[in-house]
């Protein structure tokens, strides 16, 4: 059973997780170490790919 914002905490959620993947994508980009394209791939698009999959299973499971 959801509640009435159960869905706007599971987008914000989203939000949040997509902006911190963001913010850790422009900060590594600074970066010309190798290991910055490890922190890219392995910290900045696993919290992008969580934020959308967190938003796309609240859409689905929302309940109108």
């Amino acid at each position: 059973m959801t509640g009435p914002g159960t869905i706007d905490r599971r987008v914000r959620i989203a939000a949040a997780l997509v902006g911190a993947g963001l913010l850790v994508e422009i900060l590594v980009l600074r970066g010309l170490h190798p290991s910055a394209f490890l922190m890219f791939v392995f910290a900045g698009i696993p919290l992008v790919a969580a934020g959308v999959l967190v938003f796309l299973y609240s859409l689905v499971s929302a309940k109108d």
